[in-house]
């Protein structure tokens, strides 16, 4: 067993790794989807035909579909094999996602099928759900019920509905859009649905972890994503103030792990006055206020009305000891109706009085 777990575990981590270096896939090239045997929850072992019914028509529905790709049989056996099949193991997400990992699909679909009462009257239930193997993400999770004697017709439906749900997934959703943006908008949407920063979103409770979890998936789903980095880069910079009280040290690497994210979503997107304006506060709160002061001035080059990112270059110049500029580019800011600007300008204006009160101080002497 812990030799099981030892293998699961590499091959996830091969999974992440690949995930944030991997070549963008052909496009040409269908997706690859594993199905993984049901399970069949009964204990009774001539039942065991029911999950092997399910499994083999979402098959023949993936088969029909053109737009993807079923793992062969072969590969799939080889790579359940090499992970010491047990029947409990499979079915877990883990070693199903090690599973896709092995046999280079985009997919996993796993399931169960659950059976009461006999052949004539009885109902049968069959859960299935779609794992994307990049990302970790559950993209589909379906569930039909009804008689055993028409059981596949309920496979038939479960298959539908998945492939549809899939090729949905991969669809085009606008105009020149990928497969991979696509799915990058909707990690990053389902993130927003659990950051605290963003409109509550009706049954879903706030919870920043979780929406630094999606957007990370976000991020492994496409490296290229200059959104996917900067929406993690501006989690992560709300992280590092929550911790500050409780774990300075721990403060301070989240603050570093924001920065390189914002320093790549402005490398990637260099017209985004807001991925600007947020690595200048994270070079900041690391005091690093020139290069802070730099990131600013790239945001107000791309719009001289972002107020925010106004006021955090006269920050930065009083932290450098500019003071004559820092007071330039507060007033600017409060012109432009920053509410933080008075409180900013009374500070600078008494580093003013103090900086004039030493020359003649050292006068007098």
């Amino acid at each position: 067993m812990l030799r099981l777990m030892a293998f699961v575990a590499t091959a996830l981590l091969c999974t992440v790794s690949r995930g944030a270096e991997a070549a963008p896939k052909d496009p040409k090239r269908a997706p690859v989807v594993a199905v993984l045997p049901f399970k069949v929850l009964n204990k009774e072992e001539n039942l065991n035909h029911y999950g092997e019914g399910a499994s083999d028509t979402i098959i023949n529905k993936i088969v029909n579909d053109k737009a993807l790709k079923v793992v062969e049989e072969s590969q799939l056996d080889k790579a359940v094999n090499a992970l010491a099949r047990n029947q409990t193991g499979l079915f877990e997400e883990d070693s199903a996602l090690a599973i896709g990992q092995m046999v280079d699909a985009r997919y996993i679909v796993i399931g169960s099928v659950q059976l009461v009462g006999d052949d004539k009257s009885g109902q049968i239930k069959v859960n299935a759900r779609v794992l994307e193997v990049e990302t970790r993400q559950l993209l589909v999770s379906e569930s039909v019920f009804g008689p055993i004697a028409a059981a596949f017709q309920q496979y038939e439906e479960i298959g539908a509905r998945l492939v549809t749900k899939m090729t949905n997934h991969l669809a085009q959703r606008t105009e020149g859009a990928s497969a991979d943006s696509v799915a990058v908008s909707q990690l990053i949407d389902d993130g927003k649905s659990f950051d605290p920063a963003f409109p509550p979103v009706a049954g879903v409770a706030k919870d920043l972890s979780k929406a630094l979890t999606a957007y990370n998936k976000a991020v492994l789903r496409d490296p290229k994503s200059a959104r996917a980095y900067l929406a993690l880069g501006h989690g992560e910079l709300r992280l590092a103030e929550d911790q500050q009280k409780l774990d300075p040290t721990r403060s301070r690497q989240t603050l570093v792990t924001s920065r390189e994210h914002l320093k790549r979503s402005a490398e990637l997107d260099g017209q985004n006055p807001f991925a600007w304006t947020q690595l200048g506060r994270a070079e900041g709160r690391l005091a690093n206020h020139v290069a802070a002061g730099d990131a600013f001035q790239h945001a107000l080059a791309i719009d001289s009305q972002f107020v925010a990112a106004r006021f955090g270059l006269a920050v930065a110049l009083l932290s450098t000891g500019d003071l004559e500029a820092a007071h330039e580019q507060a007033t600017q800011a409060r012109a432009q109706g920053e509410v933080r600007a008075d409180a900013l300008l009374k500070s600078i204006d008494q580093q003013l009085a103090l900086k004039k009160e030493k020359p003649s101080a050292a006068a007098q002497k």
